[in-house]
C-alpha cells in the first residue's frame, strides 16, 4: 500500500468518524430520555468499527524480520519473509456492515451501483458517480438517483414550504465525495419516467430514505399503492415525526399524511 492510499483511507475513516459523532449527538438532542440510549449504543458500535478499519490500513514502519539459519555450509544466509499484499477488493470504508446503526440491512436488489456522491439536486434527488476502484476520476459515468418510497417538498421551479430545508438535510446526509450504495427493490420499479434510477441509498452508516423520514424532511410515498422492503419503517418514522413536529411536519402546518400521493406541503413564504 502506497503512502497516498493510506493517507486517503485514514482521512475517510477520520471523516465518517466526525459524520457519527455528529450523528450521535443529533439523536441525543432528538430522544430526550432514556430512549436514546437504544438508538445511540448501535451508532457506538459503528464508531468504533471505522476507527478499527483506519487503524488496520497503518503500514508499518518495520521491515519485515530478517530470519538467519545456518546453511550446509555453516555460512549463514539471509531471507527476509515476504511482505503481505494489499487487498485488492474495494475501499474498506464502502464495506457494508452486516447490520447498519438504524437496524436497516443491505438489501439484495436488481440493481446494485457504489460510487461517490457528485452533487445534490434537492431534497431527494442527487448524482453520484459509479466507482472504479477506489475513487471516482472525471470520465467516469454520473447518474441520477432519485430516493424511492419518499418525497420532499419541490425545491426547484415552483418551491414548496420546507423544500429548500430539505435539501440542506439531503446534503447534510450524504456531503459531496462521500461513499454511498445505491440498491433498486426488486417488487418496485427501477427506474422512473426522467430515467433516473429509483433506489434506496445507504452512506456507510444509515439507510438515507429512512433518516430523511425521521428528521421530518420527508414523507413515505408509495407511488401507484406500490409498498416497498421498508415501507413499514418509513410509516412508522414518518407518524413518529408527525407527532413530535418534526421538520416539515412543523414548519407547514396542516400537511396531510397520505402515503399513496405526493406530499403536499403549500407555497414557500
Amino acid at each position: 500500500m502506497s503512502i497516498c492510499d493510506f493517507e486517503r483511507i485514514v482521512g475517510e475513516g477520520r471523516f465518517w468518524q466526525s459524520e457519527i459523532l455528529k450523528r450521535a449527538r443529533a439523536v441525543m438532542a432528538r430522544e430526550k430520555g432514556g430512549d436514546s440510549l437504544k438508538h445511540i449504543a448501535p451508532l457506538l458500535s459503528t464508531l468504533f468499527l471505522v476507527g478499527c478499519a483506519s487503524s488496520t490500513a497503518t503500514p508499518s514502519a518495520h521491515p519485515s524480520p530478517v530470519i538467519v539459519s545456518p546453511s550446509p555450509s555453516g555460512v549463514a544466509e539471509a531471507s527476509s519473509s515476504p511482505a503481505p499484499q494489499p487487498s485488492a477488493s474495494r475501499d474498506p470504508i464502502l464495506i457494508s456492515p452486516e447490520t447498519y446503526w438504524d437496524g436497516t440491512q443491505l438489501l439484495d436488489g436488481p440493481i446494485s451501483i457504489e460510487g461517490y456522491v457528485v452533487s445534490i439536486t434537492d431534497g431527494d434527488t442527487f448524482d453520484m458517480c459509479i466507482s472504479r476502484g477506489y475513487s471516482c476520476e472525471i470520465t467516469d459515468e454520473t447518474i441520477t438517483v432519485r430516493l424511492v418510497q419518499i418525497d420532499t417538498p419541490e425545491d426547484g421551479g415552483t418551491k414548496e414550504c420546507y423544500g429548500a430545508a430539505a435539501s440542506l438535510e439531503l446534503a447534510d446526509l450524504l456531503a459531496e465525495g462521500s461513499p454511498v450504495i445505491a440498491v433498486t427493490d426488486p417488487d418496485l420499479d427501477q427506474e422512473d419516467q426522467y430515467g433516473r434510477l429509483l433506489a434506496y441509498v445507504w452512506s456507510p452508516i444509515e439507510l438515507v430514505n429512512l433518516a430523511l423520514v425521521t428528521r421530518g424532511a420527508a414523507a413515505p410515498y408509495f407511488y401507484k399503492g406500490a409498498r416497498g422492503a421498508f415501507a413499514e419503517r418509513l410509516q412508522t418514522e414518518a407518524l413518529a415525526a408527525r407527532g413530535a413536529q418534526r421538520g416539515l411536519w412543523g414548519a407547514c402546518p396542516g400537511t396531510p399524511y397520505a402515503p399513496t400521493k405526493g406530499v403536499a406541503t403549500g407555497p414557500a413564504n
